[in-house]
């Protein structure tokens, strides 16, 4: 990646007016499962929804806290402020080079309150500005506009449609969005919103 010598793979606690963004903890499983139980917030993931929350807890132990152990966090947990609650997370995945992809889930009960929107805004400031990043994709179903509206909302720009991409948890391979923004694109709408 261009400038390793400079980037930060840890993920410092993020603070918005709703919002605080920190590591995922074990004692988060309880709430994890909570929107991960819901058919609605899976249909548009690769796997079904978590039958219990010793599931839930599993997933946390064998791809989440071990990143954490290790100080190099690959998501954030997103707290309702005023319930002290997690409400859902945001990540980088697929870092390659200086390249990441971004993903995100919201238990269904806060969608189409620019959460999500809140959420990222920090998380892309620290890919660009601490993990070094040049440029940021996400990948959406083609079905799932929610999303991709937020993404848009963003400043990012659809670059295709990758078809039959992604094996989603309805088993069936879906029609995939590829949505990306690079740092001078992020840096242009940051300078003009602060």
């Amino acid at each position: 990646m261009e400038g390793d010598e400079h980037m930060q793979l840890s993920m410092p606690e993020k603070e918005t007016s709703r919002l605080y963004l920190r590591g995922m903890e074990e004692a988060d499983a309880c709430d994890i499962y909570d929107y991960y139980r819901q058919a609605c917030v899976t249909q548009f993931l690769t796997f079904p929804p978590h039958p219990d929350v010793e599931h839930t807890l599993h997933i946390l132990k064998a791809f989440y806290l071990p990143y954490e152990r290790r100080g190099e966090p690959q998501a954030w947990c997103v707290l309702d402020k005023q319930r002290g609650k997690v409400i859902g997370h945001v990540c980088f995945h697929a870092l390659e080079d200086d390249t990441a992809q971004l993903a995100y889930v919201l238990h269904p009960e806060y969608w189409g309150h620019g959460y999500i929107r809140e959420a990222l805004l920090p998380l892309l400031e620290v890919g660009f500005t601490q993990f070094g990043l040049r440029r940021i994709t996400a990948m959406v179903a083609y079905e799932n506009k929610r999303s991709a509206k937020v993404l848009e909302a963003l400043g990012f720009r659809l670059e295709g449609i990758c078809k039959e991409a992604t094996k989603l948890s309805d088993g069936i391979y879906h029609d995939m969005m590829l949505y990306a923004i690079l740092k001078k694109e992020w840096r242009k709408l940051y300078e003009q919103n602060t």
